[in-house]
């Protein structure tokens, strides 16, 4: 679709000649690129002038003036000479750069000089404020944005909501010029169109069953099929095209998403292009077992335990769907989104999983759909690790934790993205779930959807979104701590039983509630000196290659711990007499019994750097700039998680009542801690607050309590000193027009405290209003930042007052500027 956006024509005609001379030159003008027009802006950036000239008989040669003013002032103009030609229609594209000037609005004026005529034009435009540094990303979809309404009060309510990213899937030139203004950023959620080079669509065929039958045909629903190598070629083409001509605009952070629901496409695939190239690949035919042709999605397939060849024909299969199918597709996409923005763009998929529906009750790890995280993601796929799951407790709410670890197998240098939910009326349900996203390390989280979001949704982004946009810059740099411990996720585990992930959440949750620091790894990782002991639960069948690995992870000094339940034989193995999780909610989720005894058989092998006295607490381990950093997230005990069970197909149609009284906002949970860290001073960082603790004199680690309110969770730093006083370093005058720097150290009283903190600062121009050009966060690297205020040309005389603050600690200083004009 194309916008043109017409200029306010005004025509002078000089004295003594007629409407009608041969010569009288018409135009139009557009701002902006062709296609994509514009009228906000950013400092530094050039405005593109498009003008069509038009004469009866040709254009005589001419110069078209443009200039930006407010007021009786100029603060830009440049000069464009028109050439003389024999034709009727001309175009000239000019540029006037925008210059340093303060948010507001401006006019843009045009003025053409032709022989015996004048032409004149303006436009309003408006210069935004700077882009300030990365936070964490909160925003939602909004899906009518096709409707092109409301385009200045949607953005408005997504700001004032607390939101700073909003995600669309209809992107338009009037929306990224309001989220520029308003100071929020714009993703898109894009799919491409897949035409060959004659500009035909190219057809892929339908998803075929192992007995050759079109999958969902009997549902009236046939599925359509990736399997079609040209198609996922044009098909990612095309979206690069679309992201390039969005990246053009400052507003929009191509951090693209696509290929939403495609579990429903991708994965157990019998297309004849996916069995040609299998067979091309490694000389044999595609492996149809009974299974396979009795259902669709053969959850089982028989095989018995034990050891068996790296080319077993079935885990050669599904390796190929997930890799070299969707996988290949992923990194198709991933190539020309880094191509079409220079390196800066990002890719990742909107994706859940599960043969239930499309609710995607299972992301990341469903092989059946063609999802494996080493296949898909990285040197094989998307850039960013990004799944949706809308749980609505169909599993424990722990598992919030336990996708997002699964997605990190094999990639744990990506950042990770999320598209939660918003349809559960349950206000606490949200504020649970958004406290194990952020302890889950989530770099960006993206809300499904603007039009079906609840009010209980509303209620709890608004008491809990003002806490994380506060530290946004710190919570968005945190890293995962080096886990010592693995749980061992073995890919032909998960061919041939694809819900070992789903069972295997509860030796996860176990493990975490005995407050052990573990994490799922592949074997293919256990060549790294990340871990020291390797735990296998559940095991009933490892490749040759994985058995491989095991063994010479051993032969390094580590140890391997196997359960009951695991059938593989492990020479050297620590064999330990229990079950680390049992795949059945009602019995596997928060036995203390079980937790107890689990704690007591792994304890010599795996540590827990913080304990609780309680195990209804998820504790994670952070680090930033050599500070520790710990989650702190109250759980569901049992009795809790049996009492939320939704009944099958009714998780968001009937959610049952929460086990809590109608004061669980005044609820109060305190959690004893036992951490193995030195003296430290100890804060709670959303509360800006020091924390009571000791050393214990026997065991060396430190004691302190930790309270947050149920279900709900806190981030606790370990400091090296006490921040005592946050100090300030800049000049008490500035030149408008030139930049002042601002010198910021959080101090002990003796030296800075070197550590990360998030630095707020807010400023207040001379006639006692916000100026949003300057009011920002900041993230301090070992306790100290440098500030650069890039003043306009054309900001207020007169004193800013600078009031900083550093929540993390509760900090404060304030500084007064006297600006000087030019």
């Amino acid at each position: 679709m194309r916008w043109f956006i017409a200029g306010c024509l005004m025509m002078l005609v000089m004295p003594g000649y007629a409407a009608e001379r041969e010569s009288f030159v018409q135009w139009s003008t557009a701002l902006g690129p062709e296609g994509f027009p514009r009228t906000t802006f950013t400092r530094g950036e050039s405005i593109p002038v498009r003008m069509t000239l038009q004469g009866k008989t040709g254009l005589p040669a001419g110069r078209v003036r443009l200039a930006v003013v407010s007021a009786d002032t100029t603060w830009a103009n440049v000069s464009v000479k028109v050439h003389a030609t024999t034709a009727m229609v001309a175009s000239v594209l000019a540029e006037i750069p925008v210059p340093a000037l303060r948010r507001d609005s401006y006019q843009l004026t045009l003025e053409g000089t032709f022989p015996d005529q004048t032409l004149a034009t303006s436009w309003t435009i408006r210069v935004a404020s700077p882009p300030l540094p990365d936070s964490l990303a909160i925003g939602m979809w909004w899906e009518n944005a096709y409707r092109k309404q409301q385009t200045e009060v949607r953005v408005s309510e997504y700001r004032d909501r607390g939101f700073n990213v909003m995600q669309v899937m209809a992107v338009y030139p009037a929306l990224l010029d309001e989220c520029l203004w308003q100071g929020i950023r714009c993703v898109s959620i894009t799919h491409g169109q897949a035409r060959g080079a004659d500009g035909k669509t190219l057809e892929t065929g339908n998803r075929l069953m192992a007995d050759g039958r079109v999958y969902g045909a009997d549902q009236q629903r046939p599925r359509w099929s990736l399997a079609n190598t040209n198609w996922q070629d044009a098909m990612a083409a095309s979206i690069g095209r679309t992201v390039g001509s969005l990246a053009l605009h400052p507003a929009y952070w191509p951090m693209v998403s696509t290929s939403d629901d495609y579990f429903m496409w991708t994965g157990l695939d019998y297309h004849p292009e996916n069995v040609r190239r299998f067979t091309e690949q490694t000389g044999r035919e595609v492996p149809r077992p009974p299974e396979a042709l009795a259902e669709p999605f053969p959850v089982a397939i028989h095989r018995e335990p034990g050891v068996i060849a790296d080319d077993d024909p079935w885990v050669c299969w599904l390796r190929f769907l997930c890799r070299d199918v969707l996988g290949r597709y992923n990194r198709r996409i991933t190539d020309v989104v880094l191509q079409a923005t220079h390196g800066r763009g990002a890719a990742m998929p909107l994706c859940g999983g599960g043969r239930e529906n499309v609710m995607g009750f299972l992301p990341y790890v469903d092989v059946l759909t063609g999802q494996w995280p080493p296949y898909n993601f990285g040197a094989h796929g998307f850039n960013v690790l990004c799944c949706y799951n809308y749980n609505f407790y169909r599993y424990p709410a722990l598992s919030q934790v336990w996708w997002y670890e699964l997605g990190r197998m094999g990639n744990r240098d990506l950042p990770q993205w999320l598209m939660p939910e918003t349809m559960d009326p349950r206000a606490l349900t949200h504020i649970q779930n958004l406290y194990l996203y952020l302890a889950a390390l989530q770099r960006g989280l993206m809300y499904f959807i603007y039009e079906r979001t609840t009010p209980g949704a509303f209620e709890a982004f608004e008491r809990v979104l003002p806490v994380l946009n506060r530290h946004g810059p710190l919570l968005v740099s945190l890293e995962a701590a080096d886990c010592p411990t693995a749980i061992l996720m073995p890919f032909e585990q998960a061919c041939f039983n694809t819900d070992f992930p789903v069972d295997t959440q509860y030796a996860y949750a176990n493990l975490r509630m005995a407050h052990r620091d573990v994490e799922p790894a592949t074997p293919e990782e256990l060549a790294t000196s990340r871990y020291r002991t390797v735990l296998l639960a559940g095991i009933d069948w490892l490749t040759a290659s994985s058995f491989q690995a095991l063994g010479q992870f051993q032969s390094r000094g580590g140890i391997v711990c196997v359960d009951r339940d695991t059938r593989v034989q492990i020479p050297g193995a620590v064999r330990l007499d229990l079950s680390l999780g049992t795949g059945n909610r009602n019995a596997g989720y928060g036995n203390r019994d079980q937790i107890r005894s689990i704690r007591n058989a792994v304890d010599p092998h795996v540590p827990g750097w913080a304990q609780a006295d309680d195990p209804h607490w998820f504790l994670r381990h952070c680090r930033l700039d050599g500070v520790d950093y710990l989650w702190v997230v109250n759980l569901m005990t049992r009795e809790q998680d049996a009492a939320v069970i939704p009944e099958s197909g009714q998780e968001r149609r009937d959610p049952h009542p929460l086990p809590v009284g109608a004061g669980w906002m005044h609820d109060v949970q305190t959690a004893r801690l036992d951490v193995a860290v030195g003296p430290s001073m100890v804060f709670d960082v959303f509360k800006g607050k020091p924390l009571l603790s000791r050393t214990d004199p026997d065991s060396g680690r430190l004691r302190v309590d930790a309270t947050t309110g149920i279900w709900q969770g806190t981030l606790l730093a370990f400091y090296p000193s006490k921040p005592d006083r946050l100090v300030v370093q800049a000049s008490d005058h500035a030149r408008a027009g030139r930049s002042l720097t601002l010198k910021c150290q959080v101090s002990d009283g003796k030296k800075t405290v070197e550590a990360p903190f998030t630095l707020q600062v807010n400023v207040t121009n001379p006639d006692g209003t916000r100026n949003l050009d300057y009011t920002g966060q900041w993230l301090m690297h070992r306790g100290a930042v440098r500030i650069i205020i890039p003043f306009a040309i054309n900001d207020l005389p007169g004193p800013y007052q600078f009031e900083f603050e550093v929540p993390d600690c509760g900090l404060t200083a304030v500084q007064s500027v006297v600006l000087k004009g030019r």
